[in-house]
């Protein structure tokens, strides 16, 4: 890892997209040299908040913005059988079918996203069925610091560092996903945009413990005001 002071939360991350360079078309994943390359296309803008904080505003378009990680550099996503986990600062400005993180297409892989209802949600999903745990319903305009975990069968969705799941699903393994991974829409570059600011989403190749993400929270919670 680069850039860490080694705290037991940081174990095992997989993807940290900090946002530090506030210019170009790369941004850097300080957990993983090989996912070096996330790409910014169309146009998310580089914004600084008044404490200086770097975030990226994600508008619908055109062009429509999001974030791409190549097949071929994040086959360690896949996350088929293991326990995983994620997170990010989301400050959602238009709701319903708001992709945050997708790994695969609408019959493999996971996604977390904003749904119809305005829940946070972690999709698993297979060619035979698909299953989905949801979480809070997320006031727009608002900072909230919304994450999740899936361990074996079981899943949970957070929002600022509390379990705040609200419907849980019985999650089967996802099938593999042989897909490019994106942050802001779908896998097909052609639904779920993102409308609203992104700062740091994090991936994690193990299951995060509920006081994990609260001291997360707690840490950050400051840079946001709330």
């Amino acid at each position: 890892m680069r850039g860490y002071d080694n705290p037991r939360f940081n174990h095992e991350m997989l993807l940290d997209l900090q946002f530090c360079e506030g210019t170009g078309t790369v941004t850097l994943d300080w957990a993983k040299a090989h996912h070096a390359g996330a790409t910014l296309t169309g146009a998310p803008a580089w914004t600084n908040a008044a404490n200086d904080l770097t975030f990226l505003d994600f508008d619908l378009g055109p062009p429509r913005d999001y974030i791409v990680i190549s097949t071929a550099n994040s086959g360690d996503l896949d996350f088929t059988t293991g326990a995983f986990s994620g997170a990010v600062w989301y400050y959602p400005q238009a709701g319903g079918n708001r992709y945050v993180f997708n790994k695969g297409t609408n019959v493999t892989g996971w996604c977390f996203y904003l749904n119809t209802s305005n829940r946070m949600s972690l999709g698993t999903r297979q060619a035979a069925d698909d299953q989905y745990t949801t979480g809070p319903v997320l006031t727009l305009n608002v900072w909230h610091f919304v994450g999740f975990t899936r361990t074996g069968d079981t899943a949970r969705v957070y929002q600022n560092g509390l379990d705040a799941t609200y419907s849980a699903a019985t999650h089967i393994d996802p099938d593999a996903a042989a897909q490019n991974f994106y942050i802001g829409c779908t896998d097909a570059v052609g639904a779920g945009w993102m409308e609203g600011y992104l700062w740091r989403p994090r991936i994690w190749g193990r299951c995060l413990t509920a006081a994990e993400m609260l001291a997360i929270y707690e840490i950050e919670r400051g840079l946001f005001g709330v």
